[in-house]
Parts: C-alpha cells; sequence; structure tokens
C-alpha cells in the first residue's frame, strides 16, 4: 500500500471513529481501533525506511575528478 493510501485510509478510519458517538457496536468500534493501529504501524514502518534510506548525495560521487597531467601528443 502507498503512503498516499494509508494516509487517506487513516483519516477515513478516524473520521468513522469520531462520528461513532454513542449507540456503536462496541465490536465494531473494536476493529476500527485495531484496523486504526495497524495503519498507524504501517505509517511508522514507511517513516524509519524514508529516514534510513540512502539519498542522491550519498550515492553520488561529488569528489572532484582526480587532476590529470598534461596528455602525451605524439
Amino acid at each position: 500500500m502507498t503512503l498516499n493510501q494509508l494516509k487517506t485510509q487513516y483519516a477515513q478510519l478516524c473520521s468513522d471513529i469520531a462520528s461513532m458517538a454513542g449507540g456503536v457496536s462496541e465490536d465494531r468500534l473494536t476493529r476500527l481501533h485495531r484496523e486504526l493501529d495497524r495503519i498507524d504501524r504501517d505509517l511508522a514502518t514507511i517513516r524509519s525506511r524514508a529516514q534510513t534510506a540512502p539519498v542522491l548525495r550519498d550515492i553520488v560521487n561529488t569528489d572532484p575528478p582526480p587532476a590529470r597531467g598534461p596528455s602525451p601528443r605524439g
């Protein structure tokens, strides 16, 4: 699942839970909270991967090329 899909699903679940004030099935509320917890763990995993993933400057050699002497003409 992509980050945007997780964020959308998380927001939808939060909205569903908030709208269930009063007269709500305890089982349904428990399922929604479990799903919310799972999505929260997935988001934490993605954040962790993003923080530890290499960035372009870590991969690309930014050192200047070695100096060359005059090329012999021959």
